[in-house]
């Protein structure tokens, strides 16, 4: 039992921690990277601003994200199938 739930509840929490974690914090966050023009310095080198990264981020990160979220129901199939295996022994 301990196996299916450990195995399967990501597929509720990994979006839920993704959109109303990960991605509001850094809409919220926006606003205030552009007023206090973080990273200056380090992104100067650079032709885009970090508040310009972290829009165009927030942009792609779903379809980044969604790549890793295949990934694990891989791993889940994978791992189901050596549990049932192992408990028709």
């Amino acid at each position: 039992m301990f196996v299916f739930t450990r195995y399967t509840a990501f597929i509720v929490l990994y979006p839920v921690g993704l959109f109303t974690g990960e991605m509001w914090l850094m809409y919220e966050a926006v606003p205030f990277i552009k007023k206090k023009n973080l990273y200056a310095d380090f992104f100067s080198a650079f032709p885009f601003t970090y508040y310009t990264f972290v829009r165009v981020l927030l942009v792609l990160y779903p379809f980044l994200w969604l790549k890793l979220y295949l990934h694990l129901f891989k791993q889940r199939r994978s791992k189901l199938r050596k549990h049932d295996k192992k408990k028709m022994k």
